[in-house]
């Protein structure tokens, strides 16, 4: 007989684990405790998803589901989304790149500079670009830097690609960064950063290399047209990060990766 869910009283955290959620798509508890439980006990985390998801098999806000062999993350429920005023897309399973990117994603928000970037969502990136067609779908941010203007963030994340692709794709996001009216207002104001989200050191070094190589060459006559020399320094921020855990989450098979 399955043990009956009570409705617990839903706390200012609460309530923000569940935006979370919404705004990652999934909690995995190792990145929301930063974000979330900063000083609290390492029980908070697990307590607190706890009472948010109830008991199997009629879960209450959140829902486990398998992330890889070891781990599991959370997604809202239809009662979860409802809470929040999210849409019954939002608490849909996401599927394995899905997962990649945004897994990637909230340890960009949540881990490695915890309450500075914030991350955009799709109605945001319309609201802010003028022509948003041949933009990425995910990845914008703002970093919120004390004392100085918000700068424009994109995330790429790999999926598992060889790095002279990732590098190509990188490169060709890049060039529509300067073409839009719109983010080419915070490249030449030198307040855009591009990053890449990988999950290897070794390949994380080659694409920076390779990377920055790349760009300078490729964008060097684009942004003369705008009055800036390339050659010796790009007027933007080049970011890449190795993703702890995210390894075993890329798929083994993938086609393009030869590593």
């Amino acid at each position: 007989m399955p043990k009956p869910n009570k409705k617990p009283r839903l706390t200012r955290r609460d309530l923000d684990v569940l935006r979370d959620a919404l705004t990652f798509g999934i909690v995995v508890p190792e990145l929301i405790a930063p974000y979330r439980f900063a000083g609290k006990a390492p029980g908070a985390v697990t307590s607190t998803l706890r009472r948010l998801y109830g008991h199997p098999p009629r879960f209450l806000y959140l829902r486990p589901d398998p992330l890889d062999d070891r781990r599991v993350y959370y997604r809202l429920t239809a009662r979860g989304g409802r809470v929040i005023g999210a849409t019954r897309a939002a608490t849909l399973r996401p599927g394995k790149q899905s997962l990649v990117r945004r897994y990637a994603l909230a340890w960009l928000v949540c881990c490695d500079k915890p309450h500075q970037r914030v991350l955009l969502d799709r109605a945001a990136v319309v609201q802010l670009l003028v022509s948003p067609g041949r933009m990425p779908k995910h990845g914008f941010y703002l970093h919120n830097l004390e004392g100085q203007p918000s700068r424009l963030g994109l995330a790429i994340v790999d999926h598992g690609a060889h790095p002279a692709r990732l590098v190509r794709k990188a490169a060709k996001v890049a060039e529509r960064l300067i073409e839009n009216p719109s983010t080419r207002e915070f490249v030449l104001a030198r307040r855009l950063t591009l990053t890449l989200l990988t999950f290897d050191e070794m390949k994380r070094e080659e694409l920076d290399r390779t990377l920055r190589r790349r760009l300078h060459r490729q964008l060097r006559t684009l942004l003369w047209q705008y009055g800036v020399d390339a050659r010796t320094q790009l007027p933007f921020a080049i970011e890449t990060y190795t993703v702890p855990g995210l390894l075993p989450l890329i798929p083994h098979d993938h086609p393009g990766e030869t590593r």
